[in-house]
């Protein structure tokens, strides 16, 4: 069992104060790896979904983190202890070392494990959805596994500069039903990529709207 004591005393609480609404839960799969892709509008969705996945699966959940947030004291003890990976972007941009996290990645999804992403790279400022990032299409593209589409959204709006939802019961969770994609050849995989990244965003904007 992953995390028995911690799924007991946190998880399941923290679902039940701060998860509003949740549709589509039946979508998660059980007892195989897939690739969990959802919007980004606080810095807190990534725990939010992690204690709604984690025990639901029995697996771990490794997300893609900024790798500035490992150097920060506390939030890196738990990223290393969940196994959460480590991206370099913006001004930490190194493409050696995120070929080292997509390749981690894969070696997670393939012993069974499950990979969250937010497909923008980073928290939306304005609450409105981003363009997606290279890093998701290329994990798909690599792996051909499926992808979980899963829209956030909030009654109230995000406060703060760290961009918090501290209102109770005030996320709204939508989980679509999976993607699957390939196999692929390595033909135009550039072009496929950026197809893989706009279907999967197209149905996040779809299951906001809902």
């Amino acid at each position: 069992m992953v995390y028995p004591i911690l799924k007991r005393l946190i998880a399941v609480p923290i679902t039940k104060i701060w998860i509003g609404n949740l549709k589509g839960i039946q979508n998660i799969p059980k007892g195989k790896s897939f690739i969990l892709a959802a919007n980004h509008i606080s810095i807190l969705d990534g725990f939010i979904l992690s204690c709604l996945i984690v025990p639901m699966t029995d697996k771990r959940l490794h997300f893609y983190v900024k790798s500035k947030y490992f150097n920060k004291p506390v939030i890196g003890f738990f990223l290393n202890y969940s196994q959460c990976i480590p991206v370099f972007v913006e001004e930490h941009r190194n493409p050696e070392l995120n070929k080292i996290a997509h390749d981690r990645a894969l070696n997670y999804l393939k012993n069974g494990g499950i990979i969250g992403i937010f497909p923008e790279g980073k928290i939306s400022n304005n609450g409105q959805l981003g363009n997606a990032k290279s890093g998701m299409g290329s994990l798909v593209f690599d792996s051909n596994l499926e992808v979980i589409p899963i829209a956030i959204s909030t009654i109230h709006p995000i406060i703060g500069s760290k961009k918090f939802c501290a209102i109770f019961k005030d996320y709204n969770i939508n989980i679509g039903s999976p993607i699957k994609f390939g196999p692929y050849t390595n033909e135009d995989k550039e072009k496929i990529i950026k197809d893989i990244s706009k279907e999967v965003m197209k149905k996040i904007e779809f299951l906001l709207e809902m």
